[in-house]
């Protein structure tokens, strides 16, 4: 099956099977009705073409954009991110497993330890350098910080790092504040265990499998604090096979850095 699943917006956490012909707008005519001012009445459609989807901006005022581009015509990609109007979509073939938020742990690791060899190993790993200066230096060179805060996701992605969210934690809750960029946007459902490593500093890795698509997800939930205030950036990526400590290390350091800019 073909879907959109809603990650952002009026119908976050909805998903819809895509066909041949299926039109997205606010006129209730269409397959999927989106009820936003910047939507156009007959916004887009998507069509099938020798077993290649696309979608098609029908033009709308406020256009479609794919993958943060604006277009008119594009071949779908599995994966690919989807902005119309306020709401963001995420085309997906496969057999709704993406949908299953259910994670094992894999790993707990004290953040003041992790840190600090981190932090060693920054003096002289090229890699983590990259990543530093990467997220580092448009943050102190760009003045208008919203923009910075906008743009970062582009940056993120060049490191593979697909769930990309912003939460603060109480009482042994979490909420979201942000939605940077993500494959979807839902915080998964955390365990009394999880949530207890976080209040006492751990950064949490979780896994799990995703079938139709051939990979594993990693999520690297990554807790600091501001003030009084508990935070938590999660940081995740989809591999072929197993992440070695190095890929990890690497998105715990990006969390490290983010910590730092939040």
């Amino acid at each position: 099956m073909i879907y959109l699943y809603c990650t952002a917006g009026i119908l976050e956490g909805n998903v819809y099977p895509l066909k041949n012909g299926s039109t997205m707008g606010r006129s209730v005519k269409n397959s999927i009705i989106l009820k936003d001012s910047f939507v156009s009445k007959e916004h887009c459609y998507f069509y099938d073409h020798q077993k290649d989807f696309y979608i098609v901006d029908n033009n709308s005022h406020n256009g479609l954009f794919v993958n943060s581009i604006r277009f008119r015509l594009k071949r779908l990609y599995q994966g690919d991110r989807i902005k119309i109007g306020k709401n963001y979509f995420v085309f997906y073939e496969g057999e709704g497993d993406i949908l299953n938020r259910k994670y094992k742990v894999l790993s707990s690791k004290d953040k003041e330890k992790v840190k600090e060899t981190l932090m060693k190993k920054a003096e002289y790993k090229e890699g983590y350098l990259q990543i530093f200066y990467r997220i580092i230096s448009p943050y102190l060179q760009e003045l208008d910080r919203k923009k910075f805060w906008d743009n970062l996701k582009n940056i993120i992605y060049k490191f593979n790092i697909e769930n990309f969210l912003f939460g603060e934690m109480e009482n042994k809750k979490v909420k979201k504040l942000d939605i940077l960029t993500s494959y979807y946007d839902k915080i998964p459902e955390l365990t009394p265990e999880i949530l207890e490593l976080l209040v006492n500093e751990k950064i949490v890795t979780l896994e799990r499998s995703v079938k139709s698509l051939d990979l594993r997800e990693y999520l690297v939930i990554y807790p600091f604090k501001r003030g009084k205030k508990s935070y938590i950036w999660f940081l995740g990526r989809f591999a072929a096979e197993e992440l070695t400590e190095e890929d990890l290390n690497q998105i715990y350091f990006t969390g490290l850095i983010l910590s730092f800019l939040k």
